[in-house]
């Protein structure tokens, strides 16, 4: 389903509330004790399912909204005016959820969507970043399902209540990846354990932990898809979840942007505000451009793949087809906003280096964004490759 213009903008500012109202009041607090309260976390959790919010990645055939990608990145954009733990309010269930089968509905997508279960993606592990070949987690099959084996780490949310855990269970059919398979494992089974929270230089309040597996046996029926080709499931989503990264740093951008030039309008110095001085203007006039760049580039690979969506194109191609794209998009927003967060440092001074005011949060929390979703390098790699 495509929202009219108006629609779409409607439901932008009702984000744009929410997050002002509900969020903005609590960020503080949050990075100061890096923990959201449970019962604070499941009251936005009801109002984000209530708002749309929530389920906004869902197509109509699960009960969602159906949005287009370019309609789901407008509200990622939006929720770039937040810190990014809170980025877990949108779009929350993992696109893998949706190759459940209809018993695993009831138990796992069912509840994720209606904001009663929550979800991890165990996928990282300390050997194994973007390099799946290396991953050690193993599954071992036995009668009646498998025995798993191995440690996670970075993954964020870590105490929810199930994990979508990807483990090696075959040899490579070709090349160096081996068959990986996903299972669907709950929190409490035997052999499965949270290990150590493990503190990050930003986003407070997320709970990146290790998950540890000994032993640990899942039954046939948690197996997520096809058993081996786990990756492939996950192919499926790399496209959308690289264009919402690239427009939550559209929106960080923007909230930077925003607040540098209230303080240097504000700030009086040598009898004049700040922002009346060539060199500080021209900082900002640089800055404003990296939002603008960025959007351009983002919502332009999301309108090609909504454009192949229509045209019957399945997700995993739409990875293919405009990698280049979609490369470019998340490594100039995510580079851009690293830049941005620099200058409004720059421009508050000691009220950008104090931990008292967003700013200094918000440039942590910028960092990580050139790592996480396929590091610089690889996207220079990708752009290189289709040159």
């Amino acid at each position: 389903m495509t929202l009219a213009p108006d629609e779409l903008e409607e439901m932008a500012a009702t984000t744009r509330r929410f997050i002002r109202e509900r969020i903005h009041p609590i960020e503080q607090e949050v990075d100061d004790t890096d923990h959201i309260d449970p019962q604070v976390w499941q009251s936005l959790v009801d109002e984000s399912v209530e708002l749309g919010l929530y389920t906004a990645n869902v197509p109509e055939t699960l009960g969602g909204p159906g949005l287009t990608i370019a309609e789901q990145t407008r509200l990622w954009e939006e929720f770039g005016h937040t810190s990014w733990p809170f980025s877990y309010l949108l779009a929350r269930p993992h696109r893998v959820l949706f190759a459940c089968t209809e018993e695993q509905r009831s138990r796992y997508l069912d509840p994720v969507l209606a904001g009663k279960r929550a979800q991890c993606f165990a996928l990282t592990e300390p050997g194994a970043g973007s390099d799946n070949s290396a991953m050690r987690t193993r599954a071992e099959k036995v009668e009646g399902g498998y025995v798993l084996n191995g440690a996670k780490h970075f993954i964020s949310h870590g105490n929810a209540d199930f994990a979508i855990v990807f483990a090696v269970t075959g040899p490579p059919l070709r090349g160096r990846t081996p068959q990986v398979t996903a299972f669907l494992v709950d929190r409490g089974t035997p052999g499965f354990t949270v290990g150590k929270a493990q503190r990050m230089m930003g986003w407070s309040g997320m709970e990146e932990c290790e998950l540890v597996f000994e032993n640990c046996f899942v039954p046939d029926d948690q197996v997520l898809g096809t058993p081996g080709e786990a990756l492939r499931l996950g192919l499926a989503s790399v496209a959308q979840r690289r264009l919402q990264m690239a427009a939550y740093c559209v929106g960080a951008m923007e909230r930077l942007l925003g607040l540098s030039i209230a303080y240097t309008r504000d700030r009086v110095v040598f009898d004049e505000p700040l922002f009346d001085k060539q060199g500080i203007r021209w900082m900002l006039a640089e800055a404003a451009m990296e939002p603008y760049l960025a959007r351009e580039a983002t919502y332009k690979a999301a309108r090609l793949c909504d454009e192949a969506r229509a045209a019957g194109r399945s997700e995993i191609e739409l990875s293919r087809l405009f990698a280049r794209e979609i490369s470019i998009a998340k490594l100039h927003a995510t580079r851009a906003l690293n830049r941005v967060a620099d200058v409004a440092v720059q421009v508050h001074g000691g009220m950008g280096w104090c931990r008292e005011y967003p700013v200094e949060r918000l440039y942590r929390d910028a960092r990580v964004f050139r790592i996480i979703e396929g590091a610089d390098e690889v996207h220079k790699e990708i752009i290189a490759k289709a040159l």
